[in-house]
């Protein structure tokens, strides 16, 4: 077997492997790293972010705790219908008609098991968040933040990278008003 073969049979196993591991639930201490944070201010400024960065994006205030550095929030995402689109719109009347043919022809079954495509109403969606401050010393402080859409979590790691840079940016507006 040449050396390009067993080269390309290398990366092909090695990507299959790859692909196979990203599925896999990742661990408690990897979770904890994704939702954990230091930051070189007080507990106190971190704290006000941290509500701050709430009410930007769209959560309402449910529990402040300094004593604990605990806060609570949530959002409501309100009911929606999807609208059916054209393309499925029209496969909704050829179904029709084929299955008035099927029926015509006596081809009962295969009329029965047409599928047929509604407008879908999504239901409302409450979003929870805790976030727990703790101060390290007098200017640094660790923040842990936990998201839940309804009673499942969210672990993706480009969605806490983007809730920390709006961590870092309401500190950058709470400390330049300092």
């Amino acid at each position: 077997m040449s050396t390009k073969r067993i080269f390309s049979l290398f990366l092909i196993l090695n990507f299959f492997l790859i692909g196979c591991s990203s599925s896999e639930k990742k661990s408690v201490a990897t979770q904890r790293a994704i939702e954990t944070r230091e930051y070189n201010v007080d507990a106190k400024t971190l704290i006000r972010a941290s509500i701050g960065t709430f009410q930007d994006l769209g959560y309402t205030i449910d529990t402040i705790n300094e004593e604990f550095g605990l806060i609570t929030a949530s959002k409501v995402k309100p009911a929606q219908v999807k609208k059916t689109n054209g393309f499925q719109k029209g496969m909704n009347v050829m179904r029709g008609l084929f299955s008035v043919l099927a029926l015509a022809v006596g081809e009962w079954e295969e009329a029965v098991s047409t599928e047929y495509h509604e407008d879908e109403i999504i239901p409302e969606q409450i979003f929870t968040a805790t976030i727990t401050v703790k101060a390290i010393d007098d200017q640094l402080s660790s923040l842990r933040a936990n998201f839940e859409a309804g009673k499942k979590k969210k672990y993706s790691s480009k969605f806490f990278k983007e809730f920390f840079i709006a961590i870092d940016k309401s500190l950058f507006l709470e400390t330049e008003t300092e």
